[in-house]
């Protein structure tokens, strides 16, 4: 049910006195000409009928003036009525719809007026409504985020403890274990693989521990730019492998940004390489960098031409230990989400399936 912008005013009532008027006008100066036209036949002389047509005209003349600038001005009154109601109509509709939360609706007023100026008064207004609650919204999915990867960081802490003292004690006799053979017999090569895997399991170990609670970045002052360009050269022997082209776009003068320098190029690296995995047929990764004034943050986007990703799945990438591929823990993403954390940042993925996907994150400048 809709609500009356002026309570206790209908406007209704105002369109049927404009209409009153008209018809009372209409009546009373019939009436006059009527009156006035027996009166000059009851008590003038006998008139033929050109006379009495040719007394009447001045008359008529005379009430055709009056009568003729009432339905002209009824007319313009009732038609500016009519557009003005259409046009309030619209923005209590449309302020219906942004108190039921549609916020993407905006207002069309071509008009030069004051209902024209309250109407990009209203859009101003709703905009920035919608700006607030996509804020509200990502800082609602930032705060469940860090309570979920808080619950299962404490647990994976403890466990990659317990997992990592026997691994040491593997990893060092199979040093030992290699030195009895020499290179390139079998006893050696498979010590080697042994190696390599207990590599493996303590990369796994390695991303459980940057889950745990607390984890205390060693912020310095350092340039994205800089940093990225230290990571291009082997990300970009893993793109051409892939058969992918990089392009970078970076923003002159951005500022410098205080950062644990380890974990965001553990961050750009997880999401390079995720990126590339993404595109097994070739395509073309991007890497952004803007500054913006208003939040005082640097933002890095990462885009790819990939695959993308469904929005079933979209909703569970940074759930720990889910994934797509066969080979992965499922546990990169999850990091990525919590080194953005460490440095109160926000990260965000945006994908379209078959379209490709970009992960965009924001740091500040302090």
């Amino acid at each position: 049910m809709k609500k009356d912008l002026f309570p206790g005013y209908d406007i209704r009532k105002t369109i049927a006195l404009v209409f009153s008027l008209f018809i009372s006008s209409s009546v009373v100066l019939g009436g006059i000409f009527f009156i006035g036209f027996n009166l000059q036949l009851n008590t003038g002389p006998a008139l033929t009928g050109l006379e009495v047509r040719s007394e009447c005209i001045p008359v008529l003349t005379l009430l055709a003036v009056p009568l003729g600038g009432i339905i002209i001005t009824s007319g313009i009154i009732f038609r500016y009525l009519h557009s003005t109601l259409k046009r309030i109509y619209r923005i209590t509709e449309s302020l219906d719809e942004v108190a039921a939360g549609n916020f993407t609706n905006v207002i069309v007023d071509e008009g030069t007026d004051e209902i024209a100026h309250l109407t990009a008064a209203i859009n101003d207004m709703v905009g920035k409504i919608r700006e607030y609650h996509e804020d509200d919204k990502r800082m609602l999915a930032n705060h469940f985020m860090y309570e979920k990867l808080t619950a299962i960081g404490e647990t994976a802490a403890g466990t990659a403890h317990e997992i990592r003292n026997p691994l040491t004690s593997i990893k060092g006799f199979t040093y030992l274990l290699q030195d009895k053979f020499k290179h390139g017999e079998q006893g050696w090569e498979y010590a080697q693989i042994i190696k390599k895997e207990v590599q493996h399991i303590e990369g796994i170990i390695n991303q459980f521990l940057m889950m745990a609670v607390p984890t205390f970045p060693v912020m310095k002052q350092s340039s994205i730019h800089e940093l990225i360009d230290q990571l291009l050269p082997d990300t970009a022997m893993y793109a051409v492998d892939n058969g992918v082209l990089i392009e970078t776009d970076f923003s002159g003068g951005l500022p410098e940004v205080y950062l644990d320098r380890p974990q965001i190029t553990q961050l750009v690296s997880n999401l390079c390489r995720n990126s590339i995995q993404a595109m097994p047929n070739g395509g073309t990764l991007k890497i952004q960098t803007k500054y913006s004034g208003e939040d005082n943050m640097v933002t890095l986007s990462i885009s790819d031409t990939g695959t993308g990703i469904p929005p079933d799945v979209l909703n569970r990438i940074a759930d720990p230990f889910f994934t797509t591929r066969e080979e992965a823990a499922g546990l990169g993403l999850t990091v990525c989400y919590r080194i953005v954390q460490n440095h109160d940042g926000i990260m965000q993925v945006n994908s379209i399936e078959g379209v490709g996907t970009t992960c965009i994150v924001k740091l500040p400048v302090r």
